[in-house]
This record gives structure tokens, sequence and C-alpha cells, in this order.
């Protein structure tokens, strides 16, 4: 999806790094792990400003971040996973999300074609709510340079 990357790379959003599959990266042996970051390095553009990686599941260790670093990479990792990718009802994630919202709070989302279209409904219920609240959406480079200032 090359021409999708590059039309959300237009449009001011960054785009990390998160494998080939989403599958718990930690139990891929380090040979397979490295195979799979640098295959979806490389497809995704050498050229791209960022620099981060989040690893699936949410489970690393030090081989992986070892490989990621090599890379260039620093791992990211989310602060509210309201589970969307389970449980399906955009109502019951947006609560989720607005009873754990906090300033640098880092949201984990899953999108994927239409089995997964209630994201943007989810994402139309909390923007609006986030914003009123005084919140903004920045990116993982906008939040982490805002915290170094």
């Amino acid at each position: 999806n090359e021409d999708l990357i590059q039309r959300i790379r237009s449009q001011g959003h960054e785009v990390g790094n998160h494998m080939m599959h989403d599958r718990p990266s930690i139990l891929l042996s380090p040979n397979t792990f490295a195979a799979d970051l640098n295959q979806a390095h490389n497809l995704m553009g050498a050229e791209h400003a960022s620099r981060w990686f989040r690893p699936a599941s949410g489970w690393f260790n030090g081989t992986m971040l070892r490989a990621i670093a090599a890379k260039g990479y620093r791992c990211c990792l989310g602060s509210i996973f309201p589970h969307d990718n389970k449980l399906k009802r955009p109502q019951w994630i947006a609560k989720f999300i607005m009873g754990r919202g906090f300033p640098g709070a880092i949201i984990v989302l899953h999108d994927g074609g239409p089995q997964r279209l209630y994201t943007l409904e989810v994402l139309d219920l909390i923007l609006p709510r986030l914003q009123a609240q005084g919140y903004q959406v920045v990116t993982v480079s906008e939040l982490v340079d805002s915290a170094n200032q």
C-alpha cells in the first residue's frame, strides 16, 4: 500500500513501522523479526520522517530494541489501549478512551479495511470531545519534541 502511505504522509500524518504482519513480534526469532522489520522499512521508503516502531502486542525485548535502533527507530508504545481489535462497539470504545485521557496520552486504535470502519466512528466521537477539553492531536514526534523543550 505504498500509495496509501504517501497519501497519509501528504496529509501531515506520521507513519511508523509496525512490521509486515500484526502478530506478537516478541514471539518471532531474531532473524524473522529483523527480516519483517527490514521489509516494512524498505516498503515505507527510507526517506520517511518518522522513526518510530511499535511492536505488535506491545511486548519487546533487548534484542528487538537493538535491531530497531540499528535501523534508526525508537520504540513507541501506547498508553490507552481500548481493545478495539476485539470489542467492536464504537460507543464503548469512545467511552473507554474518554475516561482515560491525559496530557501526552497515546491512543492505540486499529484500522484495516471494511471490517474496521468502526474506527472512523470512534474518531468521530472522540476527536471533538478531546478538542473541546483542550487537547491537541499531534504526531508522536511532535509530542516528544514538545516534552523535550
